[in-house]
């Protein structure tokens, strides 16, 4: 049991997702289980595994890219990488791998384009201190935002704001 789910987990699937109502009665190992029924089971899931990994689509890495992005865009206050695998439901270290390889991009990279994009937005904004802005795209410490806003655009926010 626990290396057909640890192999589903690799793909990017839940136990659930693949053996639906039969992993539950499975989980439940004191039920009464003798060595047919459960010998029955793993050459059912087998199959099912076999079947599985053959169509362990593009669609759906491209679906979990989306639902990691839209969660991203979404939380950009509060988001890390434990946020969302917790999101998705999978381990961190599986989801920026999986960010990796299908955008080419570093998980870490992307929430920074993201949250400096949202400050761009915000500096538009004239009433809007740059603390302000600061703590609305996730950072605490203005100073931190402003370094990592001028190694980005080769400017600070208020020299941004100033030219508008």
């Amino acid at each position: 049991m626990q290396a057909f789910s640890y192999y589903v987990h690799k793909k990017g699937k839940r136990f659930y997702d693949i053996f639906g109502r039969e992993a539950e009665k499975m989980l439940k190992l004191d039920a009464g289980w003798s060595i047919e029924p459960l010998r029955e089971w793993s050459l059912q899931s087998l199959q099912q595994l076999k079947t599985y990994s053959g169509s362990m689509s593009d669609r759906f890495r491209n679906d979990l890219i989306k639902q990691i992005i839209h969660f991203v865009n979404e939380q950009v206050k509060d988001v890390t990488l434990q946020s969302v695998a917790d999101h998705v439901h999978l381990h961190p270290v599986y989801v920026s791998n999986l960010f990796k390889s299908e955008t080419g991009d570093n998980f870490s990279n992307y929430v920074l384009r993201v949250r400096m994009d949202k400050a761009l937005q915000l500096l538009k904004q004239k009433d809007l201190k740059i603390s302000q802005i600061a703590q609305e795209v996730g950072y605490q410490k203005p100073q931190y935002f402003i370094k990592l806003f001028k190694n980005h655009y080769g400017m600070t926010p208020q020299e941004y704001k100033n030219g508008l």
